[in-house]
């Protein structure tokens, strides 16, 4: 028997639940497959400007009123946008369904986009930016996809551009919806104390009349190509963001759990081979890691550090080390061992709440056509050896094909240049 059920509507729409009874609260998504990766130069950021958008208003509710319509019951709304998703999402008790599901479809249905709170918004997503700006850590992995994919538009940054956001009107907001708010870019999941009778009576009663508009040509695959090519940005901060990666196969692709292995053993966690070296030996970092961003036909794979002007060569030559010594000496039994227990465990923990699992439904979903179960996952972990890990790390470690992305102090502080 499935752990999940799941219904595709006549226009398209993909309904998929998973009960839990030993809750008492649910979660609920409604996903649109579309992200900045379905934009263009022109109107990059319009995915996540619409996102913040639909909550200043509908055509049947003020702000306040969406504000308040789950949060007087305990409950809460709230919507993000990646590089290939929107998701409009809620938790609440199970007796707020209806209501919850009434509040998320109105949002995405019927949002008013009047131009007073179009401005206002404009400014709020602009401080948004300014606040992204100015917070190195973030800004240097979106400066890095940037390099990497550029001119596909998986390079654009999710916000957007100021002169994107200025420029925006409500014709251009309600023509993106258009095309992209379309049945078939649409799934509906939900996890927790919910049936799924409910759910897709629900659907139905909501969208159900919407018509499946015009199936869109494939989104453009990105070259995986990889040229070496170094980034300097100077600005007025005390220490040097280093952050350096290359583009590899995306999430379908068969060595996506060798890759994730990789990642977990050079620098996830506190027990990895980059945090034990070059923090806890030398003490030149308070963060450095690896990190995997995954998307349906790429991903990225690199390395953050942050450190000290004086640290900074010396700690990109212990970076280069630890990447070497994974190529050239196979991963120990014990090792391995380690890294698939601390990949399921991750795992474990991380689909405990119902929001992950609602999370886990549409995207498993979105990428696989089907919802891929923790046992599943555990038997890909499991079924890795080290010999595969460590051939992938000798394909994709080579420094010349690495792209490093810097952003380093207008000034170096006295005593440490």
């Amino acid at each position: 028997m499935s752990f999940y059920e799941k219904t595709l509507l006549d226009n398209g729409i993909k309904i998929l639940t998973e009960k839990n009874d030993h809750v008492k609260s649910f979660s609920l998504g409604i996903w649109i497959n579309a992200g900045s990766r379905d934009e263009v130069i022109s109107n990059n950021g319009v995915s996540h400007f619409i996102e913040h958008c639909v909550f200043k208003g509908t055509h049947k509710r003020s702000a306040r009123e969406i504000a308040t319509s789950l949060e007087a019951y305990g409950g809460y709304l709230n919507a993000f946008t990646t590089k290939e998703h929107t998701c409009f999402y809620a938790r609440a008790l199970s007796e707020q369904t209806s209501r919850a599901f009434d509040v998320l479809s109105d949002l995405v249905l019927s949002a008013a986009f009047k131009e007073k709170e179009l401005e206002k918004e404009k400014k709020v997503v602009i401080e948004e930016l300014a606040t992204y700006e100015d917070t190195p850590e973030e800004l240097i992995s979106e400066m890095l996809d940037h390099e990497l994919y550029s001119p596909h538009p998986l390079g654009f940054p999710v916000i957007g551009t100021i002169d994107n956001l200025k420029s925006f009107t409500k014709k251009e907001l309600i023509t993106f919806i258009e095309q992209k708010y379309h049945p078939h870019n649409i799934i509906i999941s939900a996890a927790g104390k919910v049936e799924h009778s409910e759910i897709m009576k629900l659907t139905e009663k909501y969208f159900g009349s919407n018509k499946n508009g015009k199936v869109e040509s494939p989104r453009s695959k990105p070259r995986l190509i990889n040229k070496s090519k170094s980034i300097l940005i100077r600005k007025d901060i005390n220490q040097v963001h280093i952050c350096m990666g290359i583009k590899t196969s995306g999430i379908r692709n068969e060595k996506i759990t060798a890759l994730a292995a990789l990642n977990t053993l050079l620098g996830s966690g506190s027990s990895s081979r980059l945090f034990l070296n070059i923090r806890e030996r030398y003490g030149f970092a308070y963060n450095v890691y690896s990190f995997l961003s995954s998307y349906y036909d790429s991903s990225t794979f690199g390395v953050y550090i942050c450190t000290s002007p004086q640290n900074k060569q010396r700690s990109i030559e212990l970076i280069w080390k630890e990447l070497g010594k994974v190529k050239q000496t196979p991963i120990s039994k014990n090792e391995l061992k380690k890294i698939k227990e601390y990949m399921k465990g991750s795992l474990s923990l991380g689909m405990e709440s119902t929001s992950s699992k609602m999370i886990h439904l549409a995207t498993s979903e979105l990428y696989f056509n089907r919802v891929k179960s923790i046992d599943e996952m555990f038997e890909e972990i499991d079924n890795l050896c080290a010999e595969e890990i460590q051939s992938l790390a000798q394909q994709l470690l080579n420094r010349d094909d690495f792209t490093t992305v810097m952003i380093e102090p207008k000034k170096m502080v006295l005593g440490l240049n």
